[in-house]
């Protein structure tokens, strides 16, 4: 980091956010018209397993909520770069798993976008490729968020490097306000129609059919 840029933003570790899989900061600097802002940054590992080595099925656990109420509050923008262990088709994999179902959900409940583009792998290893590795953002900060890419030169690691940078001015209106427009009455008669019928799931194969379908339905609503 260049020395002028270091002395310009005021970094302060967040306690109440900080445990073994979670390390977050805040950012502080000033703007052009000389206001003062405040950015949360947050790097966040999803475990597989908890402490018993027992399967954990939500990611997506009641401190990452905490932290993303504790951003909506102060109207802070927030950027979390996370190992999520999880496979969705909302950020490029070409299947989806429980734990990426889960934390899907979690993503909408919490108000976060998803800022991965494209189906490029962000892990490697041995040859076998996965796209686990994610970049979330709140509706303060979407707007400000460009370029993301995975990194295509050596990381010396098993993960790939994940790059974007953040605009500090941005007058393009926020994803929340289009939310808020939305039609919802229409949004649902629209989802009733296409939602596949709930039934008895016995194994991996079906879910993952179910999944597909049920997010094919949530898509094509959302579109009309």
């Amino acid at each position: 980091v260049e020395k002028s840029l270091a002395q310009a933003l005021k970094c302060t570790i967040l306690q109440q956010f900080c445990n073994r899989d979670m390390m977050t900061v805040s950012i502080q600097f000033s703007k052009k018209n000389g206001t003062i802002e405040k950015w949360i940054l947050s790097s966040i590992y999803m475990p597989h397993f908890d402490s018993q080595k027992r399967a954990i099925k939500v990611p997506f656990d009641e401190n990452c909520s905490k932290l993303c109420k504790f951003a909506e509050d102060n109207k802070w923008p927030l950027i979390i770069s996370t190992d999520a262990n999880s496979h969705s088709g909302a950020w490029g994999c070409p299947n989806d798993d429980e734990r990426g179902f889960s934390l899907s959900e979690a993503c909408i409940d919490n108000k976060l976008e998803i800022i991965n583009v494209g189906s490029t792998p962000t892990f490697d290893i041995a040859g076998k490729t996965s796209i686990i590795d994610l970049t979330l953002t709140n509706g303060e900060g979407y707007n400000h968020v460009e370029n993301w890419m995975v990194d295509p030169r050596p990381s010396f690691s098993d993960h790939k490097m994940i790059t974007f940078t953040i605009q500090q001015e941005h007058t393009i209106e926020s994803r929340t306000s289009e939310k808020k427009k939305t039609n919802w009455k229409e949004f649902r008669n629209e989802l009733k129609k296409n939602l596949p019928l709930c039934k008895t799931i016995n194994n991996k194969e079906e879910l993952n059919e179910f999944v597909e379908k049920f997010t094919a339905a949530i898509n094509d609503a959302q579109s009309n």
